[in-house]
């Protein structure tokens, strides 16, 4: 009898574990909690990137309880442009570490567009970081590079740091007639 029991229990959690997974478009792929900003501003993020397009898919992977990749996809309204994102978010246990990560990084191809945060000019990933944090970065730097036919199919990559926040971007066009 107590075997059943088991047993029943047992069924029940597991079947309980994959009708969540089947819902959830988060991916957990380590143990252990994940970090309560990263996470504040993985939400405020997208929003800010969802109030700008027409999405077709969006999937969060945790790397680890400090580090996320987001994929998605969007369309404009015309039907005739779509895109593919991919984003690296990696939270560092200092500003300095983060900066020194970021001055690691090979940057061949990419030019220093701002070092400077400005609200006015603000990129979804720098007004995602103000909604979490509740100020605008302190150390901010923003690395832009392109690859691919500049006016047509240009893959635009990204690198962001937002005070103790790296953000990397690899945004990918298709046009259709």
């Amino acid at each position: 009898m107590t075997r059943k029991v088991v047993a029943i229990v047992a069924f029940v959690m597991f079947t309980s574990l994959c009708v969540a997974g089947c819902t959830s478009s988060t991916n957990n792929t380590s143990a252990g909690q994940h970090d309560a900003f990263l996470e504040k501003y993985l939400a405020a993020y997208q929003t800010e990137v969802k109030g700008n397009a027409s999405f077709n898919a969006w999937e969060v992977t945790w790397v680890n309880s400090t580090a996320a990749t987001v994929h998605f996809a969007f369309g404009n309204s015309a039907g005739n442009r779509t895109a593919s994102t991919n984003v690296s978010m990696m939270r560092f246990q200092s500003v300095p570490e983060a900066t020194s990560y970021v001055n690691g990084l090979g940057k061949t191809g990419y030019a220093l567009n701002s070092a400077a945060y400005d609200a006015s000019n603000a990129t979804d990933e720098s007004s995602a970081y103000v909604q979490a944090a509740g100020h605008a970065p302190t150390v901010y730097k923003l690395y832009e590079g392109t690859t691919g036919e500049l006016l047509l199919n240009a893959t635009i990559h990204t690198i962001e740091q937002l005070d103790d926040l790296v953000v990397t971007t690899t945004l990918t066009p298709t046009y259709t007639s």
